[in-house]
């Protein structure tokens, strides 16, 4: 079901760039619906698949534009209940997590370079954990709220969660979502 929803997701080099601006925000929306309180945790792995195929073939400065469109929708809908404390504070943390999903829409054309669908999907998930990390040190010293591990708990990858700690968990959810990537375009 996961494959055949991104199969019908055609995005060549020549689609039109609202049209990829438009599925990275509708991704990123619906990365959001994995978490409470709607709980859909495999919406996760194919908005995020989503989003690696958008980004596939475009240059950096477009790739940082469809991450920051991706983060500001899943970010603006995830920490709405930050809006409470003001707008100000939601406002920063949105843009601010949403930034992390840019850089790693800048940097994925540089990591992924067509040798081979298992190594490009290492790196990507390598990038994608590593990203992640960065995202739950620094600035704020600890905010993975978000984190695609986070969504598989109640999954088979979540079983990974005590022997392989968040991070470990968050490469394996990543790895699996750039080989279904990596398989939708091959097809």
């Amino acid at each position: 079901m996961l494959f055949r929803s991104l199969q019908g997701l055609r995005l060549t080099g020549r689609t039109p760039f609202p049209l990829r601006l438009l599925v990275a925000l509708a991704a990123g929306s619906a990365y959001a619906i994995a978490f409470p309180p709607h709980d859909v945790a495999p919406v996760a792995v194919v908005a995020t698949s989503a989003l690696l195929l958008i980004v596939r073939g475009q240059g950096p400065a477009r790739g940082a534009l469809f991450g920051f469109g991706f983060g500001l929708t899943a970010f603006g809908l995830l920490l709405s209940w930050i809006s409470r404390f003001g707008a100000l504070p939601w406002s920063a943390l949105v843009l601010l997590s949403a930034s992390y999903v840019a850089v790693f829409g800048a940097t994925l054309p540089f990591v992924v370079r067509g040798r081979h669908p298992a190594i490009d999907a290492i790196a990507t998930a390598a990038l994608w954990t590593l990203i992640a990390w960065v995202r739950g040190h620094w600035p704020l010293g600890g905010l993975t709220w978000g984190s695609l591990a986070s969504t598989q708990v109640d999954l088979p990858l979540g079983h990974a969660l005590p022997y392989a700690g968040t991070w470990g968990t968050e490469f394996l959810v990543a790895l699996a979502v750039a080989l279904l990537a990596a398989s939708a375009t091959r097809r």
